[in-house]
């Protein structure tokens, strides 16, 4: 078991100009936040299997743009199989996040306005020992995102909140050590993100990624690593 306690002080500043080509436009904000917070959690392994819950409360005031709290809970299952280290697990857990001092004082884009947003996560997942000649896990998962802070194009410009928005996917991830100790690394991920009200396309959000490497030991204690990442 675990319990503590967190306080967070955060400053941010920013200074710069937007060159409009004919003239250029200051722009330059402050922003200070302070966050408390209180958690506990729990972890009992009864023979094959593992139940882990937590629970954490956290309250936080921004400077000029209001306070808020939430309350984040977390339950998680995992169960060993056999003897050769294989296991699966299930998870559900609740999160939120302010937005960031940019998102929210920026004098272009910025919105005061601007909530927390708020998430629920589900995830299963079933893995290989980490020793295996192959360790490898594959997780499916699935997030509902409420207020997600986004960017719209206007006109105006600026950042808003999403009522509702669904994240669905799945990711993997595995490797092998050679006998010559390279070591190749694969992983990826497919996810569906979509806005089930009304249909907006969100920026930055990739339906595939997918990557691999590969690790070559050297003399001395060096490592030469090459990667691909689409």
């Amino acid at each position: 078991m675990a319990a503590g306690l967190m306080h967070q002080d955060e400053l941010g500043r920013y200074a710069g100009r937007i060159d409009y080509g004919f003239f250029q436009a200051p722009v330059a904000f402050a922003m200070q936040r302070d966050t408390r917070a209180a958690f506990a959690e729990l972890r009992w392994m009864p023979g094959a299997w593992t139940v882990q819950a937590g629970l954490r409360h956290e309250r936080h005031r921004d400077d000029g743009a209001g306070s808020g709290r939430a309350t984040h809970p977390l339950l998680s299952l995992q169960r060993k199989v056999g003897t050769h280290g294989v296991h699966w697990g299930a998870s559900l857990s609740r999160s939120s996040r302010p937005p960031s001092f940019y998102a929210l004082g920026h004098p272009l884009v910025g919105n005061p306005g601007l909530r927390p947003e708020r998430a629920a996560h589900r995830e299963l997942y079933y893995a290989t020992a980490a020793d295996a000649a192959w360790p490898s896990r594959i997780t499916l998962f699935s997030a509902r995102y409420r207020d997600l802070v986004d960017f719209d194009g206007g006109p105006p410009p600026r950042l808003l909140n999403r009522a509702r928005i669904q994240a669905d996917g799945v990711e993997w991830r595995s490797g092998h050590r050679f006998g010559n100790d390279w070591q190749w690394d694969l992983d990826g991920a497919w996810m569906r993100v979509r806005d089930p009200l009304d249909g907006v396309a969100l920026r930055h959000r990739p339906r595939l990624q997918a990557g691999t490497r590969l690790a070559l030991p050297l003399h001395g204690g060096n490592e030469l690593s090459l990667a691909l990442r689409y």
